[in-house]
């Protein structure tokens, strides 16, 4: 690689910026990505153009199906720069599926933070209870895979491939110009064919964004669960708690039951019980109370406190032994994940200004104190300032850096952010995220300790090579599946 190369030299080392200097080092280029940044994050209104370039593979004649790297390419070929949110593609979509979505009755989990843990811990909970749930979430941390799971396990390579390619030969009939098929509308619908597939007795399903208008919202569920709401997306699903709680809990039906997380704002608890009470269902509070230390955080017990009322709820009742093994197995990749000591490293997923109170919370409740290093890269639609700001009463160095996605934001410009929420902190700049991490271990001592945070596509570069999914309680032997709600719901399906 020569010197000249922009790859070379876009990781070429520590930039300190300390009360008010924010130079760049000379030469030193913007990142390939900059110009795609610049233009700040994508906006509602219609789709424009693919933003990677590649071009999608043919389809594969009649019969035959993709290999994994090409359903991945043809994924990534959707992944466009901008949306137009609703439902009519996901629906046009699915119903050339023959609605795989209707294959078994369906749990949705809707929320600010806390949506994927929820999801998971559902899901366990209900394999322990003799069922064969399957899962969709988002993001992935190593492979697209993981976005679908069966009891816990992301689904294989064969399986992943023919969910796709059926999906990718369905919008060929869907997409009109200037209007296609968006990604995630095409990873949520290749979840219902391969959960379908599966053969999976009840659906896990996670939103993506918001509610109303998410390509999850065709599932007319009989369990709704919303975990948490914050400011956040505030372009897209409004400005103030009651707007956005009222996006979120748009997906919840007459009959349903609408269970809401402990510690659920004021203002989100009223909107979310006017609006059950307008369509006919009912609400359930969920309770923290008396939930296992083992589970770790306290944010992670609010979420299994949430997970558990969701399967009361769908079953009617629950083997307390099944819920304690549940408690005592369950484990959440980057979700106050120590991944290496001296220094002790933690990997969160936290990405906004609640995930990262949360976080602090949980780095009192396990002892820490102040004069950690933070490792940090935050998307561009984020509160950076509100982030850094919760962190500090653990945090009293930052270091940024960059990370694989078009929306991050600049490191220099996320710096500045830190420097004027917080005068006379210490921020350096390192722009590979391993080199970030390196300078954060050696900053801390072994003594010391370290946070990464900011986005998931951080915790995607630095989090070690190991297995995604949670393990589920190895004892299957316990009680008979309890039996669900009539299926569909009262009007059908969504």
């Amino acid at each position: 690689m020569s010197d000249q190369d922009p790859q070379s030299s876009r990781h070429s080392g520590l930039r300190v910026i300390d009360g008010g200097d924010r130079r760049r080092a000379p030469h030193d280029p913007l990142p390939p990505a900059a110009e795609r940044r610049a233009e700040g994050p994508p906006a509602s209104g219609p789709r424009v153009l693919d933003a990677s370039g590649a071009p999608a593979p043919m389809l594969p004649i009649s019969g035959q199906v993709w290999t994994e790297e090409q359903a991945d390419a043809w994924l990534a070929a959707r992944d466009l720069v901008g949306w137009r949110f609703a439902l009519d593609r996901i629906e046009r979509l699915l119903a050339e599926l023959d609605a795989p979505h209707q294959s078994a009755p369906a749990i949705h989990v809707v929320g600010t933070n806390g949506k994927s843990s929820t999801t998971r811990m559902i899901s366990a909970l209900l394999s322990a209870h003799g069922h064969h749930p399957g899962a969709f979430l988002s993001p992935h941390l190593a492979h697209l895979r993981e976005r679908i799971e069966v009891e816990g396990r992301p689904i294989d390579e064969g399986a992943h491939a023919r969910a796709v390619t059926a999906v990718a030969r369905a919008a060929t009939r869907v997409d009109r110009p200037g209007d296609p098929v968006t990604q995630f509308e095409a990873h949520t619908a290749s979840a219902f064919v391969a959960l379908a597939d599966a053969e999976c007795d009840v659906l896990v399903i996670e939103a993506g964004l918001g509610g109303r208008l998410d390509a999850t919202n065709v599932l007319g569920a009989p369990v709704v669960a919303l975990t948490s709401v914050d400011l956040e997306h505030t372009a897209l699903l409004g400005s103030t708690i009651e707007e956005i709680t009222a996006e979120k809990v748009a997906v919840v039906t007459p009959g349903a039951t609408l269970i809401l997380g402990p510690g659920l704002h004021e203002a989100a608890a009223i909107v979310a019980r006017d609006h059950a009470a307008r369509v006919g269902a009912q609400v359930v509070s969920a309770r923290a109370e008396g939930i296992d230390r083992e589970l770790g955080p306290g944010y992670q017990q609010k979420n299994f406190a949430t997970a558990r009322a969701v399967v009361e709820a769908y079953l009617g009742a629950l083997e307390p032994r099944a819920v304690r093994e549940v408690a005592e197995h369950f484990a959440m990749p980057a979700r106050f994940e120590q991944i290496a000591t001296e220094p002790i490293t933690i990997l969160d997923g936290a990405h906004n200004p609640a995930g990262a109170r949360a976080l602090a919370d949980a780095l009192t409740e396990a002892g820490f104190g102040t004069g950690g290093v933070a490792v940090m890269s935050v998307l561009s639609d984020k509160d950076a300032a509100g982030m850094a700001h919760a962190l500090s009463r653990h945090v009293d160095r930052f270091i940024v850096c960059d990370c694989a996605s078009p929306r991050v934001m600049h490191p220099e410009q996320l710096a500045e952010t830190i420097n004027d929420a917080l005068p006379g902190v210490t921020t350096s700049i390192v722009d590979d995220p391993a080199s970030a991490l390196a300078t954060a271990r050696i900053t801390a001592g072994p003594d010391g300790f370290v946070v990464i945070c900011g986005t998931l596509a951080l915790a995607q570069a630095l989090r070690p090579d190991r297995p995604a999914a949670h393990e589920p309680p190895a004892a299957r032997s316990g009680p008979a599946p309890t039996a669900p709600p009539p299926w569909p719901p009262r009007g059908g399906a969504a």
